[in-house]
């Protein structure tokens, strides 16, 4: 599975190569965390020339590629050209959510699985803390290079 998080969303879906989707339940994989090294706040794992800039996942937009997709504490990403060796994945669609009430987890696992393409492994929904904040925005992913999602 490929865990990833919409500074403060949570992943709701991951789907095998088969296109077959199910929730995710439980905390993030921590195999996807962004690490921090402690004496030059860097990104570790990730070679330092591949890297393009250092965003946050709000500022994800469709076709920017990533390694290393952040955890509900770790807000940033690596941003890395789509043919990088260490890119991971790359943002697929971004799809506006209406506005109301919260829709709660299986409207939105709806939502993502009529929205997204049908190539996406996994997408960020808004927690229902973030969606008091205004965010609607849902992001589909897919993985690059052959990669599958980790079971």
């Amino acid at each position: 599975m490929l865990a990833v998080v919409l500074a403060g969303a949570c992943i709701v879906g991951v789907a095998t190569g088969s296109g077959e989707k199910w929730p995710v339940i439980g905390d993030f994989l921590r195999s996807y965390e962004i690490e921090r090294a402690e004496r030059d706040g860097r990104l570790t794992e990730v070679p330092s020339d591949s890297i393009i800039k250092i965003i946050t996942t709000d500022e994800l937009s469709v076709g920017d590629c990533y390694t290393k997709l952040p955890s509900a504490k770790k807000l940033e990403v690596a941003l890395l050209a789509c043919e990088a060796p260490s890119a991971e994945g790359e943002v697929q669609a971004l799809v506006r959510i209406p506005d109301g009430a919260y829709p709660g987890p299986d409207t939105l696992f709806q939502i993502a699985s009529s929205e997204c393409p049908s190539t996406t492994v996994a997408y960020l929904e808004p927690t229902e803390l973030r969606w008091s904040f205004g965010d609607r925005i849902m992001i589909c992913l897919r993985l690059l290079n052959g990669r599958v999602p980790d079971e």
